[in-house]
């Protein structure tokens, strides 16, 4: 008889006990090197590290990433989703003799902590609401909740837009009323739609749109400088005028 016969196959019940364990063997390795080397313990008891940050709007025409932008903090990333990865290389590479190795890592994996500043937070609300503003939501409601929890805090931010303000006319003024006539010839291909929200990166695009198109027409010394736009924003209703000047 083979001996190979004696080895009979294992069960799936067992093979699926055997793969199990390996599981929490290796999830509570890692919960307990995550616990062993908190990055917290190495901070002053005045600091605390920002560890999570969610943002929450209630319209999804508004971009998140670009909202998360304009926020100046950013918490530290975790590996596996428990552990501070970048945070504890940084640390750790930080102590003892600085070897080559040890430079090297700090400057590809470690990232500084992220300690919390209310004054960033407070800037990254400014930013936020002139953000809003900026798409046409002058009347929104940026809100931040900080949640402390020993040496950590959580950030939660809540934004409101409420009615965005309409754009009711667009007119075209220049000093030069040859480059006047010319401006109004392109409206065709005019960024700027009535009846639509305001957004200040159309009036943007439109500017550049205009130079473009000018320079091809042979004004080729013109630049973006020679446009300038003019808002009238105190009809009711959430509408307004959108004058540009072509100097």
């Amino acid at each position: 008889m083979d001996d190979s016969s004696f080895f009979l196959p294992l069960p799936k019940t067992v093979e699926f006990l055997i793969h199990r364990t390996r599981l929490y063997l290796v999830v509570f390795i890692i919960g307990i090197t995550a616990i062993s080397c908190s990055p917290t313990r190495k901070l002053p008891s005045n600091q605390k590290l920002l560890v999570r940050q969610e943002i929450v709007i209630d319209n999804k025409s508004i971009n998140k990433d670009e909202v998360e932008s304009l926020i100046i903090q950013k918490p530290n990333q975790r590996f596996l989703g428990i552990w501070h990865l970048n945070l504890w290389v940084q640390q750790h590479t930080s102590q003892g003799e600085q070897t080559r190795f040890k430079k090297w890592l700090r400057r590809s994996a470690g990232r500084p902590p992220a300690i919390f500043n209310a004054s960033d937070l407070m800037q990254s609300e400014a930013y936020i609401q002139s953000y809003m503003s900026g798409k046409g939501y002058f009347k929104a409601h940026v809100e931040s909740s900080v949640i402390t929890e020993d040496n950590t805090v959580s950030v939660n931010w809540k934004i409101t837009t409420d009615t965005p303000w309409l754009i009711r006319n667009y007119h075209i003024m220049a000093e030069d009323s040859i480059v006047g006539a010319l401006v109004k010839q392109s409206l065709n291909a005019t960024l700027i739609k009535t009846g639509e929200p305001y957004d200040v990166t159309s009036l943007q695009l439109e500017r550049d749109r205009v130079t473009t198109y000018l320079r091809n027409e042979g004004y080729f010394t013109f630049s973006n400088d020679y446009v300038v736009f003019e808002i009238d924003s105190s009809l009711r209703s959430r509408q307004m005028d959108v004058y540009m000047n072509v100097r």
